[in-house]
């Protein structure tokens, strides 16, 4: 049973987040250099154990963790495939409760691990209370999700909502897409600006006055990359949900504001957080990045009009953006670049919008 149960959940969970990891492994080790990798996380580690601030981001972003990874269980005991996990009910409680903690345990690995790495570390230099509060977090929160698992195999609920703030009030349309995301997508966004606003964290805040272009650049990359996503998930949202849209009296213009507004608001966040923080780099440097990424979402929305292309194909498109905005960047042409991006976008946008069908 242990088998078949880390098959179902633990390998397809780390083979859908593979992307999702590599961001994480670039974070914390291809950002730095190899002489000073065991440092940087003492500092890091050091940092987390010694403020109270710090140590509510690193707790909340692992409850963002513990709720994908029991998000991702829940979806595949309400598909059709896992209908046979009806079975595990006549097992007994106390068995059934150990095969869920092993199946979660799993899952929740990377975040255990270092967790554990942590408290040794804070045992070592005096951050008991600390230390202690760790493992209280991570007993309560482990007794808690998997008791979640294990309440929904043995009372087989359709789904869990978290809950939404919609105002009752006449929605705008240049606005839907993220009335969308605020309303359907609540926990990716919210899990996409702790991320994005954490990273900022590391890099302006815990490293203020010894990061210089290139090391900000890389932390805004991965920022960038995690915000690829609005672009699919817009373009998918308007051209399957609500393709009725397309028979509107409205300019291509307007059309194309339909996502460049919720682009701009999204990134009103770490604006506010990069203007700020980043005293080390210039006004107009720190407007760049900001307008960059609205262009950078902007290209990859137009090339997703180019064709209607897969998941794997946007993935590739998306990496291939990254690898060139390293080089634009890295010599702070952010100007040119801009340009370049939204050239493209606007060209493609144009002359592919109306041709576009969504894919089946």
């Amino acid at each position: 049973m242990l088998y078949l149960l880390n098959k179902l959940f633990v390998h397809s969970f780390y083979k859908a987040n593979a992307s999702f990891f590599l961001f994480f492994f670039f974070i914390f080790f291809g950002a730095v250099q190899g002489g000073s990798l065991v440092s940087y996380h003492l500092s890091l580690m050091n940092s987390i154990l010694s403020s109270g601030i710090t140590l509510s981001i690193v707790l909340f972003c692992w409850v963002l963790y513990q709720l994908k990874c029991v998000a991702f269980i829940l979806k595949i005991i309400n598909s059709e495939e896992a209908k046979f996990m009806y079975n595990l009910q006549t097992l007994k409680s106390g068995k059934q409760y150990l095969f869920y903690t092993f199946t979660f345990l799993q899952v929740y690995a990377p975040v255990l691990v270092y967790s554990l790495l942590l408290c040794i570390t804070g045992f070592q230099r005096g951050y008991s209370e600390t230390v202690v509060i760790v493992i209280l977090f991570q007993v309560i929160s482990f007794i808690t999700f998997t008791s979640i698992i294990f309440y929904r195999l043995n009372n087989w609920i359709n789904n869990i909502n978290f809950p939404s703030f919609n105002l009752n009030f006449k929605k705008k349309f240049f606005l839907y897409i993220l009335y969308h995301f605020s309303i359907e997508k609540k926990v990716l966004l919210l899990a996409i600006k702790a991320l994005s606003l954490s990273l900022l964290y590391i890099v302006l805040v815990w490293n203020k006055g010894r990061y210089d272009n290139d090391s900000f650049m890389m932390f805004y990359l991965v920022i960038l990359m995690t915000h690829t996503v609005f672009p699919y998930l817009g373009v998918e949202f308007l051209e399957k949900k609500l393709a009725v849209y397309r028979n509107l009296p409205i300019s291509l213009f307007k059309r194309a504001m339909v996502y460049i507004i919720p682009y701009f608001i999204l990134q009103l966040p770490e604006l506010a957080f990069i203007l700020y923080h980043a005293d080390a780099l210039p006004v107009e440097h720190r407007a760049a990045y900001f307008i960059n990424t609205i262009a950078s979402l902007f290209l990859l929305t137009a090339f997703l009009y180019s064709e209607a292309v897969q998941r794997e194909e946007y993935l590739k498109a998306s990496f291939g953006l990254l690898f060139f905005s390293i080089f634009a960047l890295h010599i702070q042409a952010f100007w040119i670049w801009i340009g370049i991006q939204v050239i493209i976008g606007s060209i493609l946008f144009i002359t592919d919008y109306f041709k576009y069908e969504a894919a089946e």
